[in-house]
């Protein structure tokens, strides 16, 4: 009789065991493998573009790429390329653009490319939403920019300025590009264009606002005087700007050592001057606080005295006085020291002797 020895419980679940460990090492090792050799058959499908695109150039009597690119369809590639297009970027380069086989993305110029795993559509992205923080006059423009997030991250954003609203080309050379989310520009009267920038070859399209509230251009001032006395002199300034407008004027008569705020009045008076030469300034500001300066020198009115006389000469009943005031002004005496003024119209008989102020 022959003895037949099975296995034992212990025996099956060391083998079950083993047979795991062998599976957890092995599988990913093998799975690295198939994923390593798909990855570089796909870059090898996205080498054989370029030089597929060399032969079509050639072909087509050295037709260069158009500026909407092209579809990899156009060049009958082998393999198992489903969408995708070429372009030439910005420095002439020819450049591919979300070219994908269903499981790998990549975008790029020739051994200089990124490539994604999954599919191209998380690589389309979406104009930036612009947003304008300026809502009064300024020497500058500010746009904080959101939708800036994508699956992939990004470069930053690129900025284009263009005098009409006609959106740019794909191929436009950008004003500049930032990183931040804030973008400060000190242009006038133009339009901006926005898009979110990924590669060099992913780029969102444009998205435009119009630079306003700014002004870049200070106003212009003038002064002259209006009227002078012998102790005030008024001040009338000229200052525009077209497009922030003026929004406060000040006077100085120190030469600018201090200046009086006259808000939006653009005449000043200055009172209780001495007899002298003052510099006057008027220091006008726009809606953008850009200042434009106008200076004047100019004196008080020196007013003669005026002259008496009295006749006649000598002792006499009554005698005449005769007052001989200087042209263009009010002419007035007083009989009591000042307390009261008499306009002058003729000549005054005293009866008894008297005092005379004019």
């Amino acid at each position: 009789m022959i003895n037949k020895k099975a296995f034992t419980l212990i025996e099956i679940l060391a083998v079950i065991v083993l047979l795991a460990i062998v599976s957890l090492i092995s599988v990913p090792l093998i799975t690295g493998v198939l994923e390593s050799a798909k990855l570089s058959a796909f870059e090898n499908s996205l080498n054989n573009i370029f030089n597929e695109v060399s032969i079509y150039t050639a072909a087509e009597d050295n037709q260069t790429i158009p500026e909407d690119g092209l579809d990899i369809d156009v060049l009958n590639l082998k393999g198992n390329l489903i969408s995708g297009s070429i372009i030439l970027n910005e420095e002439s380069i020819v450049e591919i653009v979300n070219v994908s086989d269903g499981k790998y993305c990549g975008s790029g110029t020739i051994h200089n490319y990124i490539i994604y795993k999954g599919s191209c559509d998380s690589n389309i992205m979406s104009a930036p939403t612009v947003v304008v923080n300026n809502t009064s006059y300024d020497s500058t423009a500010s746009y904080t920019i959101t939708n800036l997030v994508t699956t992939n991250g990004i470069e930053g954003f690129e900025y284009y300025f263009s005098a009409t609203s006609t959106v740019p080309s794909k191929s436009v050379t950008a004003s500049g590009i930032s990183t931040e989310s804030e973008v400060i520009i000190n242009e006038a009267s133009k339009y901006v264009f926005f898009r979110v920038v990924k590669t060099s070859s992913l780029k969102s399209p444009w998205t435009n606002a119009f630079i306003n509230y700014v002004d870049l251009t200070s106003p212009t001032s003038s002064l002259v005087t209006s009227i002078v006395t012998s102790n005030s002199i008024m001040l009338a300034a000229t200052c525009n700007d077209v497009q922030s407008g003026i929004t406060k004027y000040e006077f100085s008569k120190d030469n600018g050592t201090t200046y009086i705020d006259n808000l939006t009045g653009n005449v000043y008076t200055f009172s209780n001057l001495s007899s002298n030469t003052y510099s006057f300034k008027v220091r006008c500001t726009n809606g953008a606080s850009m200042i434009s300066i106008s200076s004047l020198s100019a004196s008080t009115v020196s007013i003669d005295a005026p002259t008496y006389s009295i006749s006649p000469s000598g002792y006499a009943t009554s005698k005449t006085l005769t007052i001989n005031y200087p042209t263009g002004y009010t002419n007035e005496y007083s009989l009591d020291s000042g307390s009261t003024w008499i306009t002058y119209t003729a000549p005054i008989v005293f009866n008894a002797n008297g005092s005379v102020i004019a």
